[in-house]
């Protein structure tokens, strides 16, 4: 879209032709009031000056145009012309979504399976879940990692096939061996507070007790409910604190799942993904380019050739 930052300059477009008017009328009035001078020889000098006469007073009518042009050019480029992006604001249905994966040493036992073949949980667990995040058209993923210690990994994000492309970068073991349950609630709520309300998920995965939180897994549980973000929880393998988990998941509005195998885990995924979808405001961004540039060389343009025709016209590059 092309608009003008300073438009009202538009208004300076028909101050040369006033001024040619009003100095037409002061020179007219001059003339009409100066004496008149009887020279007897008169028709000899209009003979002799016609040529000079007919030069000086006779601008032609294509230099006139492009004066007006180049005139009117120079305006333009006053006014500060600029080509931006439509402004606009575009609604965004999804929901923002926070995983929380246990990276803890557990997750290597291989105790899932896929059509007969065995699977650990980890590798399970990037399987499904790179899948589920694929499929979030118009939703916001983010993704923390969390066993000794809690790491936002990749923030909150609409740009989901990367996000499932660094899931396979996972290693167990690269954030400790214990589990901190709390703190990586606690990593989630700081990161899905400000947005939208009744948008704000976390799904939290593990295979085992908390060990290691500095936060206690209820209390954080507690801060998300005040939020608005409903937890909900995905429990792998045997040792577990199912009664921990699905206090937290009820608390916060959310659901308790307990998974032994692949398909149940992408069953837990697919009923997560009929969860209710809200509406949020994403902004466009605006990118501005200047054009002021090109009706000014233009208008230089203009003037060059008015000059180089009158200079070859006239004989005018003699006198430098």
């Amino acid at each position: 879209m092309l608009r003008f930052v300073w438009p009202w300059f538009c208004l300076l477009l028909p101050l040369p032709w006033v001024m040619l008017n009003l100095f037409k009328n002061v020179k007219n009035k001059r003339n009409s009031a100066a004496p008149t001078i009887i020279f007897p020889k008169l028709a000899t000098l209009q003979h002799a000056f016609a040529d000079a006469r007919a030069s000086s007073s006779n601008t032609p009518l294509w230099q006139k145009i492009l004066v007006a042009i180049m005139w009117a050019l120079l305006v333009i480029s006053l006014m500060r012309p600029e080509l931006i992006n439509n402004i606009a604001y575009s609604k965004n249905v999804g929901y923002d979504l926070m995983l929380a994966v246990d990276l803890s040493r557990s997750m290597e036992i291989v105790d899932f399976s896929e059509k007969g073949k065995p699977l650990s949980r980890i590798a399970a667990t990037k399987q499904v879940v790179a899948n589920f995040v694929r499929q979030r058209v118009g939703d916001r993923v983010g993704l923390i990692v969390f066993a000794e210690q809690a790491f936002l990994t990749i923030p909150l994000t609409l740009d989901t096939g990367a996000a499932s492309k660094l899931l396979d970068n996972l290693v167990v073991g690269m954030a400790g061996e214990r589990t901190a349950i709390g703190d990586a609630i606690g990593i989630g709520v700081q990161n899905l507070r400000k947005r939208p309300e009744a948008s704000r998920i976390l799904i939290l995965l593990t295979d085992g007790d908390d060990t290691a939180s500095h936060i206690p897994p209820m209390e954080a549980a507690k801060i998300a409910k005040s939020d608005g973000i409903k937890i909900y929880t995905i429990g792998v393998g045997n040792k577990l604190d199912e009664t921990l988990l699905e206090q937290m998941a009820t608390m916060t509005g959310g659901i308790y799942y307990k998974v032994a195998n692949v398909d149940d885990l992408q069953h837990v995924y697919a009923q997560i993904d009929q969860l209710e979808k809200s509406e949020a405001t994403q902004k466009v961004v605006l990118i501005k380019t200047p054009l002021y540039h090109w009706p000014l060389f233009s208008a230089f343009i203009i003037f060059m050739v008015i000059y180089l025709i009158n200079t070859r016209r006239y004989g005018y590059a003699n006198e430098f």
